[in-house]
C-alpha cells in the first residue's frame, strides 16, 4: 500500500512538472 502511494505520489509531481514545463513553454512563445 505504501509503494503504490509513493508511486503515485512520484506520478503526480512529475506529471505536474510537466505540464508546468508546457504551461511556460506556451506562454513564452
Amino acid at each position: 500500500m505504501v509503494r503504490i502511494a509513493r508511486e503515485s505520489l512520484a506520478f503526480a509531481s512529475v506529471a505536474s512538472f510537466v505540464w508546468m514545463m508546457c504551461a511556460v513553454a506556451a506562454h513564452v512563445s
